[in-house]
C-alpha cells in the first residue's frame, strides 16, 4: 500500500469536509422542533448487534461475488461510487474526471470541439490523450441533448490528487480549492504538510531525515487508515532504507549464440510489412543492443553526430545520452521520456564504444534509407518520434515468432531486447576478450560483469562436453 493510497484513505475519513460549509443565512432560518420519533433514534445496545449483522452481510456479499471482504466494505461506505477508493486500478477515462465539470459547461456554452476542448483542460494540469476526451464526450453527443450540469464538488478522489499533485500542475481553481478544504479541516492540513515533506525529502535525496518523517506521520492522519483494519500494518512503516540488493546473474538459457542473435536481428526487418517499415527502421537499433552492446535506452538517444561511420574497418560511438521510458509523472519536462546521461555515471561522462563492420554497415544502410530525425537521432518511430519501449517490445516479440524455431519461441532465450546485450557481452568472455576491455565498452564494473554476464552460450555446452570427452580420450 503506498502513500497516494494511504492519504486517499485518510480523506475518505473526513469526508464531510470535502463539503463546502452552508450560506450563513441558514442560520437565521427558523428552528424546527425536534419530533418525538427523531428524538427517540439515538444509540442503544441494539447498535452493537446491527453492527455484527452488517459485517456478516459484507462476508455473505463477499463469498458471493469472490470479493474481498474489505472491498465489499468500502462500497458499502462511500455516500457515491465517486467516492469509492480506487486502489491500484482506475476507474473509465479517470485522467478526465477532475475535468468533467468544466468539459460540460464548455460544451453547454456551445464548444463540442473535443481537440480544442482537450487543449483547454492540458492547460489546466490534464495530462490524459484527446482521444480519451473525445471517447468521454461521445456518450453526450450521441444524446442530442445539453451536457449534465455537475456541481466542481470535491470528492474523494479528487481531493487526494489535490493532495498528493505537485502544485505546478493544479489549476487556481483547484489550489483555491485546496486552500479551503486544508482551512475547514486541520487533520487532512497535517497530512498535506507530511506529503510536501516527504516529496521534498526524495527530490533533495535526504534519506538521513527519514526517521524523523516516519515519527511525524505516525501522528497525523495517516494513521487512521491503520485503525480501520483497511491496512494489515501502518502503511508508513513500508517506507523505509533498503540495502542495495545483490547482483543477480543472467540464465544462461536467455543468451543467444552468434547464429541466432543474426536470425533474429534479420527477423526484425520483416515485421510490419516493407512499405510501412515498423521493423526495418529499427533493425539497426537491436543491432546496436548485440553487436556493440548498448542497452536499449542508449540506442534510443544515439546521435549521428556523435557517431564515426567508416566506409570500412570499425566505427565509433560516444555515448553520452540515454532515454529511457520513464512516464509523464516521473520526468521534469512531462513528456514520457526522460533525458539523463549513461547509468550509474556522472552526467558529463562520455564512453567510447567500438562498433564492429557489420554494425556499421547496418548503421549506414539505415541512414541511406530512412534519414536521422529532426533532432538527428538515428532511430525514431513512424511519426519520427522517440521510440518507446512498448514499440521496440512489441517489434522484437514479432521477430521471435519468425526467427526462432518453434520449440525455442516458447523458452527464455532472448525474449527480451535487454538479452541481447546480455548475449553480446557473454559473446565478447567466451571469444576470450579481457574481462576489463569488456567492461569498459558495456559501462559495467569488473564485479558486475563477471557476476552477471560470464555465462555460456547456448549450445555452447556440447562444445565443452566434446573437448572434455577428447581430453579424457587420451588418457585411455
Amino acid at each position: 500500500m503506498n502513500l497516494c493510497e494511504a492519504v486517499e484513505k485518510c480523506v475518505a475519513e473526513h469526508r464531510k469536509c470535502l463539503a463546502e460549509p452552508a450560506d450563513n443565512t441558514a442560520a437565521d432560518a427558523p428552528t424546527v422542533p425536534v419530533s418525538d420519533a427523531t428524538a427517540e433514534e439515538v444509540p442503544t445496545p441494539m447498535e452493537g448487534l446491527r453492527a455484527i449483522k452488517r459485517l456478516e452481510r459484507h462476508t455473505v456479499i463477499a463469498q458471493t461475488l469472490g470479493l474481498d471482504r474489505k472491498t465489499v466494505r468500502r462500497y458499502a461506505h462511500a455516500a457515491t461510487p465517486e467516492d469509492v477508493p480506487s486502489g491500484t486500478g482506475s476507474r473509465r477515462y479517470g485522467r478526465t474526471h477532475p475535468y468533467l465539470p468544466y468539459l460540460y459547461r464548455r460544451w453547454n456554452e456551445g464548444c463540442t470541439d473535443a481537440a480544442r476542448l482537450c487543449a483547454e483542460i492540458r492547460e489546466q494540469g490534464y495530462r490524459g490523450s484527446e482521444r480519451t476526451v473525445r471517447r468521454h464526450l461521445q456518450d453526450v453527443r450521441a444524446s442530442g441533448k445539453p451536457a449534465p450540469v455537475r456541481p466542481d464538488e470535491l470528492t474523494v478522489r479528487k481531493a487526494t490528487w489535490l493532495l498528493t499533485a505537485h502544485p505546478d500542475k493544479i489549476d487556481e481553481n483547484g489550489l483555491l480549492k485546496l486552500k479551503q478544504l486544508l482551512a475547514r479541516c486541520p487533520e487532512l492540513d497535517a497530512v498535506a504538510d507530511c506529503v510536501r515533506s516527504f516529496a521534498r525529502m526524495m527530490t533533495e535525496r535526504r534519506g538521513s531525515d527519514l526517521d524523523d518523517w516516519l515519527t511525524r506521520a505516525e501522528s497525523t492522519g495517516l494513521n487512521y487508515a491503520t485503525e480501520l483494519g483497511e491496512f494489515d500494518d501502518n502503511p508508513v512503516n513500508s517506507v523505509s532504507v533498503q540495502k542495495p540488493s545483490r547482483i543477480v546473474p543472467v540464465h544462461p538459457r536467455v543468451v543467444a549464440n552468434p547464429q541466432q542473435a543474426s536470425n533474429l536481428i534479420g527477423a526484425v526487418s520483416y515485421v510490419g510489412g516493407y512499405h510501412r517499415a515498423r521493423g526495418r527502421r529499427l533493425v539497426g537499433m537491436f543491432a546496436g543492443m548485440y553487436y556493440a552492446g548498448m542497452r536499449p535506452a542508449e540506442t534510443v538517444g544515439g546521435a549521428i553526430q556523435d557517431c564515426y561511420l567508416p566506409g570500412e574497418g570499425w566505427g565509433l560511438a560516444n555515448l553520452h545520452r540515454t532515454r529511457p521510458t520513464a512516464g509523464r509523472k516521473w520526468t521534469k519536462t512531462g513528456e514520457v521520456h526522460d533525458d539523463r546521461g549513461l547509468k550509474n555515471r556522472d552526467p558529463e561522462e562520455v564512453r567510447p564504444t567500438p562498433l564492429p563492420p557489420i554494425l556499421v554497415a547496418i548503421w549506414r544502410g539505415s541512414i541511406d534509407t530512412f534519414g536521422t530525425a529532426d533532432d538527428v537521432r538515428l532511430f525514431f518511430n513512424e511519426r519520427g518520434g522517440l521510440v518507446g519501449s512498448s514499440t521496440y517490445s512489441r517489434v522484437w516479440a514479432e521477430a521471435r515468432e519468425l526467427g526462432l524455431p518453434p520449440e525455442l519461441v516458447a523458452s527464455p532465450l532472448a525474449d527480451r531486447p535487454y538479452d541481447l546485450r546480455h548475449s553480446a557481452l557473454s559473446t565478447w568472455l567466451n571469444a576470450g576478450v579481457d574481462p576489463t576491455e569488456v567492461a569498459e565498452r558495456a559501462g559495467n564494473t569488473v564485479e558486475v560483469l563477471l557476476a552477471r554476464y560470464a555465462k555460456c552460450l547456448h549450445g555452447r555446452h556440447v562444445v565443452a562436453n566434446k573437448r572434455i570427452e577428447d581430453l579424457l580420450l587420451e588418457y585411455e
